[in-house]
């Protein structure tokens, strides 16, 4: 019991070290030497119509604090550990992969990623002896938040794949955000949990209110129409989620 616990504590020290140290840039002196980007600057390298506000990402802050203060909470459980200790690791191995630009191998790190966390996500809400706070929360705010990174992440990969043009990109763009949309709800009904719908309504708002995404000459050259088309399918998309999310927690 004590390795298996001694184990997921190592690997979420793994995950955060890596994530604040190098993903956030506070290291970013050393992680130069070696060659590493932080997040914000490969993004900024590739910008995507679905890129969301920086204030979005804030909701990593609750969901390292819920799943630090969940691992002294949970015993030992074989449906859930391992899938937790694979990813936290990989997501620590995501930020190296990510942070030297290799944006499609980090794609099909962070899908794997995001079936890790799902099943945890799955295993704590099924666990009714488990708190909501911090246990079912912190991972079903890290299950649905990954589900929205993967596909901004493949937005990333298609824009350094040069393939499409801007309109292309626009359309791949509007699909990832139906795509969230129906996966944070099916998910949200299917376990009766209003999170993954409210942090699908919070990263479509975000990307929907990035100025960036609507100023063509920063981004990606695709025209003024197609992004505001965008921009308001993201809007209302978000107000559904957000319908959804409240329709779960009080029904």
């Amino acid at each position: 019991m004590f390795i298996i616990i001694t184990m997921n504590q190592a690997a979420f020290a793994f995950n955060t070290l890596l994530t604040y140290g190098i993903g956030s840039g506070l290291l970013a002196s050393h992680a130069l030497k070696y060659g590493f980007k932080s997040n914000k600057e490969i993004s900024d390298e590739l910008p995507t119509v679905v890129k969301p506000s920086g204030w979005a990402f804030s909701i990593w802050g609750p969901i390292f604090a819920l799943e630090a203060a969940s691992l002294f909470y949970m015993d030992p459980n074989s449906r859930t550990d391992l899938s937790m200790q694979l990813a936290y690791v990989s997501q620590g191995v995501w930020t190296l992969v990510f942070g030297k630009g290799l944006v499609c191998l980090s794609t099909g790190i962070i899908g794997f990623i995001s079936l890790c966390m799902f099943d945890v996500y799955a295993g704590t809400t099924e666990d009714a002896t488990l708190p909501f706070v911090p246990v079912r929360l912190g991972f079903a705010l890290h299950s649905s938040w990954l589900i929205c990174a993967t596909l901004v992440s493949c937005n990333m990969s298609l824009v350094a794949s040069k393939k499409l043009n801007p309109e292309q990109l626009v359309t791949v763009g509007m699909a990832s955000e139906i795509a969230a949309t129906i996966v944070s709800l099916v998910i949200g009904f299917q376990y009766s949990d209003p999170v993954p719908a409210l942090v699908a309504a919070w990263a479509l708002a975000a990307i929907a209110m990035n100025e960036k995404n609507v100023d063509t000459k920063i981004h990606v050259g695709a025209t003024e129409e197609s992004l505001k088309r965008l921009s308001i399918l993201g809007k209302a998309l978000s107000v559904i989620s957000l319908s959804a999310s409240a329709f779960l927690f009080f029904f």
